[in-house]
């Protein structure tokens, strides 16, 4: 019984003092444990667990959490608690079957949001765009996306990578024309027709990779 494996190898004096937990491939499906007394907890791998839901009280039981990974399981929601995870820098919840994206304005500390291989993924809430501190967006292989918050990047100075290859895009969002610290930017394998005009401009001076092959371009901007 996975529930009383998870008891008996994390005690909870143990669990009390645990900050990395890494549970891999540990066959937890289709639910997760609550996370009890986890409370010193940082960094969490739950990825290729067969999950099809997380807790609904991660805010409570892990609120230190600064990395979650939940990819590779089979979940079609997340609970709007990650959205008040105030430390979490990381966030990776690729190859799942999830529609869309809860709001995330209150994770500031978030750095890193990998949603690549969600092809159910339809909504990214418009709350992306208050993540102050947001370097690297992945959202590669969501086939039913169609598009991302227009104001995604204009004051977002931190924001440096962003790849949405092989979605359903069919604009470009006109904030990234104002991301001023943007040094990648691949929307290749999309329906795109045109591109802002100031993208890449000299106020992007470490803008060094676009990729925007297989769209519908007819010219690029100057």
């Amino acid at each position: 019984d996975v529930l009383e494996w998870f008891h008996r190898e994390s005690p909870k004096d143990a669990r009390l003092g645990i900050s990395y937990l890494n549970l891999k491939k540990k066959h937890l499906g289709p639910s997760l444990p609550k996370l009890t007394n986890f409370f010193a907890l940082t960094h969490l791998d739950v990825s290729r667990n067969y999950l099809r839901e997380l807790p609904d009280d991660l805010h409570d039981t892990t609120p230190l959490l600064e990395t979650l990974n939940c990819g590779a399981n089979r979940l079609t929601s997340l609970p709007d608690s990650i959205g008040s995870l105030f430390f979490l820098k990381k966030l990776s919840v690729n190859g799942n079957l999830l529609s869309q994206i809860p709001n995330l304005k209150n994770a500031k500390s978030l750095e890193q949001l990998d949603v690549s291989a969600n092809p159910s993924l339809r909504f990214v809430c418009d709350s992306l765009c208050d993540l102050s501190k947001l370097e690297t967006l992945l959202l590669d292989d969501c086939a039913c996306l169609r598009e991302l918050p227009n104001g995604l990047g204009a004051t977002q100075v931190w924001l440096t990578t962003v790849r949405a290859r092989s979605c359903s895009l069919v604009t470009c969002p006109d904030g990234l024309a104002l991301a001023v610290g943007l040094r990648l930017l691949d929307l290749g394998s999309n329906m795109i027709k045109k591109l802002p005009c100031s993208l890449g401009g000299s106020h992007q001076a470490n803008f060094n990779t676009l990729r925007v092959d297989d769209n519908f371009l007819t010219e690029l901007p100057q």
